[in-house]
Order: C-alpha cells, then structure tokens, then sequence
C-alpha cells in the first residue's frame, strides 16, 4: 500500500495493529516492513508499451517477420503475444510492477531487439509519435 499522508499512515497503522493483534493472539509471528515507495510506470508508458507492441504485430503483419524464430513456436503472433514474449525474455512477470526507470529501459531494449533481429527493417516509434497528453496523436 502506497501512503501519501499522515492521515492514511495513522488509518492504516490503526488497521495493521488490530490485525497484527489477532495474529499474534493465535500465535503467528508478525512481520511489518516499510520502505520507500517506488515511482511506478506512468499511464502514458503504459500507453506507449501498448503502442510499441502494437507496432510489432504491425510489422508482423506488413513483413511476416516474427522475433526470435517464434514463427515455430506459435500459429498466430499479436500485440500480447508480443508483450507476453519480450517480458519473458527479459525476465518481467508483470510490466506493471516496473519503476518509470525500467520501463523506459525495457521498452528501448525491446525496440533495439527488433532492430537488430530485422537487420533494419524495423523502424522504431517514439512516445511523441504516439500521443499528446492524454490523448493517442491521430
């Protein structure tokens, strides 16, 4: 959970001693953490990584060019094929547990692997090229 405020902090410290005290009466031992909360990825990267994969499965469907031999592998390659292979590959159970660092990072290896796998061919997009705002540019 995510606290912003004093007043969260004190609601939820209120909650979490109650159910740590019942835990505690029925002899389960207790562990509290607290840590710094990380920047999550945005809505516009989010909106960007549809995007990107997107793009992917358009160039699949323009060329017939599927990363990595997954030609073999599969009958029929989309947007979420794409994500759900490029976040395998690089070792992501869930994109949306990535900080705006790492999914910046993850998005521009997944383009240069792409790139290099098409020997060029394919040509990467950008989030200007995508959207304005909140808004997908047209």
């Amino acid at each position: 959970m995510i606290i912003r405020t004093k007043e969260e902090l004190k609601l939820y410290l209120d909650r979490a001693v109650v159910q740590a005290e019942a835990m505690l009466g029925f002899g389960k031992p207790v562990k509290i953490t607290v840590e710094l909360a990380k920047k999550l990825r945005s809505k516009e990267q989010n909106r960007f990584m549809w995007a990107v994969f997107q793009h992917i499965a358009d160039f699949y469907l323009d060329t017939g060019f599927m990363p990595d031999s997954l030609q073999s592998k599969i009958q029929f390659f989309n947007k979420d094929v794409a994500k759900t292979w490029f976040s395998a590959k690089y070792g992501y159970k869930h994109t949306s547990l990535l900080n705006t660092k790492d999914m910046s990072e993850f998005l521009e290896a997944v383009q240069r692997d792409m790139l290099e796998q098409s020997q060029g061919e394919y040509a990467p997009i950008y989030p200007e090229d995508i959207y304005t705002g909140d808004e997908y540019a047209k």
